[in-house]
């Protein structure tokens, strides 16, 4: 148990007594004249004085030993012993829609949460926390039994990747999923709810949905409620016009209720400055781009050239939301068809999917249900810092003292033709 902070500079704690000992090594008898007999009969009481006087520490050296001693401490710092605190376990949660389908009297999600309660509850030790990790989500750090809100466990849109599995392999880790991922897997523990095929509606978009059944069948089926695109702000007409183009193609209502919309066009912030907006066969002359510091974690999209050859953002995005950094943005030349393909293609890739849609491939078969155990996590260790660290600080303040003294005093005698410190 080290109870130093550098104890590589623990030598210096033996200038202390270095300091004693060249003291007492320069200390000298006095010179007394012994030419008289009278003297010579004083000789045994003289050499008892010098003994005394050589055995005798001057109080300068003690004051610069505990000066040396009270720096030394400081230097290696003085801190508290470690004591065990508890673990910290990592729930990886999946989150893809496949997670929201039913299972049982709940969902697949209910299900694996259910069972990572269990296996909690087995593997918790007093003072043990848990740390939920999942796409998209800021990280929570919770007591034992306790979940995350049910906003946090919302379904991450369709299409969003699933956990890097193979980059979270370590010990206190558990996986929570519905099916055994196709990655190795050798120190995380892994919890799968497992379940069957869910029929149900794999794509649609305003006009109708299309479903299938349990045997694989397909049928289409118009859509049952209006859904739709909402444009927010004052953002280039060109712009609106492609999307209403887009939302009438797909059957979506256009300046949708804003709970309904699908995808969202709004006017963001733009710096000044006229622009120019290139695209496989098209041009086209605006102003704006986006003024520094405004990604907020999106995707940037369309870069522009602007004064002096300067590359900026038009459009920040993620899934449903289209934010555009343009103020103008004049008619596109070129293939005229090319600027509305373009938009057509991004308007496609941010659409949200209808609440109802789940991909086939998030529909298919999760398997049985698998309960492996990990690794558990390592217990951490923690001090009391504050109360050591002023220690240390106490010592060196007290260090720095008697220096000061040291000096003072070595200066008054210096003055006064005093070649001792103390007397």
């Amino acid at each position: 148990m080290n109870l130093l902070a550098r104890p590589e500079l623990a030598p210096l704690l033996l200038l202390a007594p270095l300091v004693l000992w060249l003291a007492r090594r320069a200390a000298r008898p006095p010179d007394v004249p012994i030419g008289t007999f009278e003297l010579w009969q004083d000789v045994e009481e003289l050499h008892g004085r010098a003994a005394r006087a050589e055995r005798r520490v001057p109080a300068w050296a003690w004051a610069a030993a505990l000066a040396c001693l009270w720096a030394a401490l400081a230097a290696v710092g003085p801190r508290a012993p470690e004591r065990p605190v508890g673990r910290t376990f990592t729930v990886w949660l999946d989150l893809s829609p496949s997670m929201h389908l039913p299972l049982g009297a709940g969902t697949r999600l209910d299900s694996a949460l259910r069972t990572l309660g269990e296996v909690l509850a087995r593997e918790l030790a007093p003072g043990d926390r848990v740390r939920w990790r999942a796409q998209a989500r800021a990280p929570l750090e919770l007591v034992a039994r306790e979940l995350p809100r049910l906003e946090w466990l919302a379904s991450a849109p369709a299409g969003e990747p699933e956990p890097d599995w193979a980059a979270e392999d370590a010990p206190g880790t558990l996986w929570v999923t519905d099916r055994a991922p196709d990655v190795a897997r050798t120190r995380a523990g892994l919890i799968a709810s497992g379940g069957p095929a869910v029929p149900g509606a794999i794509a649609g978009d305003g006009r109708e949905l299309v479903f299938v059944d349990a045997a694989g069948q397909l049928t289409r089926v118009a859509s049952p409620a209006e859904v739709g695109v909402l444009v927010r702000g004052a953002v280039p007409a060109v712009l609106q016009r492609a999307l209403r183009a887009w939302a009438e193609a797909r059957g979506y209502a256009h300046e949708a209720h804003a709970d309904g919309a699908r995808l969202v066009l709004e006017a963001a912030e733009a710096e000044e400055g006229e622009c120019v907006l290139f695209g496989p066969g098209y041009r086209a002359v605006g102003r704006g781009g986006a003024p520094e510091g405004t990604a907020r974690g999106e995707e940037a999209l369309w870069s522009v050239s602007g004064d002096a050859g300067r590359t900026r953002v038009a459009l920040h995005a993620r899934p449903g939301r289209l934010r555009v950094h343009l103020s103008e943005l004049g008619e596109p030349e070129g293939d005229p068809a090319a600027f509305a393909l373009a938009c057509g293609r991004l308007f496609d890739r941010l659409a949200l999917p209808r609440v109802e849609v789940v991909p086939l491939a998030e529909r298919a078969a999760a398997g049985t249900a698998v309960v492996a155990l990990g690794e558990p996590p390592e217990p951490a260790a923690e001090r009391e810092p504050s109360r050591f660290e002023a220690l240390a600080a106490g010592l060196a303040a007290l260090a720095a003292a008697c220096a000061v003294v040291l000096a003072t005093r070595g200066t008054s005698r210096a003055s006064r033709g005093d070649g001792a410190l103390f007397g």
